[in-house]
């Protein structure tokens, strides 16, 4: 029964509606456990964009979008800008030394 059509589209279903509630309940609660998740973005993306307006409001996912993801965009930024090659980020050797990467970003 769980290979059919019917009992996938039930399960579907039923995961949307619940999804739906804790949007409507805490919607940047949701938002900011769904973008931390490790799911492809693609899933998430897609996922969030096929939730009426009056259950997630655009403002609301862009914002918590931005927060979620900021910091993730700096610490990689980091990570790439302190490495000489491509080899050097893979083993994880550095062409800054440790104390340069706070001095960077004015810590």
């Amino acid at each position: 029964k769980a290979a059919s059509g019917d009992g996938f589209m039930a399960r579907a279903q039923r995961l949307n509606e619940r999804l739906q509630s804790l949007l409507r309940r805490q919607p940047r609660v949701t938002v900011a456990m769904v973008r931390a998740s490790p799911m492809p973005i693609a899933i998430k993306n897609y996922g969030l964009s096929m939730m009426p307006a009056d259950v997630l409001p655009a403002v609301t996912f862009v914002g918590v979008t931005l927060a979620v993801n900021i910091p993730y965009s700096i610490a990689w930024s980091l990570t790439g800008a302190s490495a000489s090659s491509l080899q050097d980020a893979l083993n994880g050797d550095s062409a800054v030394p440790k104390t340069g990467v706070a001095i960077r970003v004015g810590a």
